[in-house]
């Protein structure tokens, strides 16, 4: 996804609401997306209409632009307040892999736990084995 995209969701779901945006507080912006050098991350809300909505976007988006989403190199990520099953299903209806608190990205963890020994464990470890 490129700044096209990121325009693209913008202007066109996240203005006029067809994106529920993440907001962290209520005085905090409206968070859509947040692009990296080949890779996006997008955020909203878990409803059947919603995943409609951003399925809706990518094809759109795709028509116009000509970029394809590869759906085998991606993957979905749910706050743990989401019931396995509908994580299940709502990976599925996506056509992607469903990853738990476990996954990471660029080598760092996606999700920091309560004890942050144990999320960074892994990381230090393969640094430590490098140094030596």
């Amino acid at each position: 996804m490129t700044d096209n995209m990121a325009t693209f969701i913008h202007l066109g779901a996240a203005n006029s609401g067809a994106i529920k945006c993440l907001q962290i507080h209520k005085q905090s912006p409206r968070l859509t997306h947040l692009l990296f050098t080949d890779d996006s991350i997008l955020f909203t809300e878990v409803t059947d209409l919603q995943i409609d909505v951003l399925m809706e976007l990518l094809t759109t988006y795709g028509k116009f632009s000509g970029k394809l989403i590869n759906y085998k190199k991606s993957a979905v990520f749910f706050s743990n307040n989401i019931l396995p099953y509908y994580k299940s299903h709502l990976a599925m209806r996506l056509g992607v892999s469903n990853r738990g608190i476990e996954g990471v990205y660029l080598g760092l963890p996606l999700c920091i736990l309560h004890s942050k020994n144990t999320t960074f464990a892994p990381l230090l470890s393969k640094i430590s084995s490098r140094l030596l």
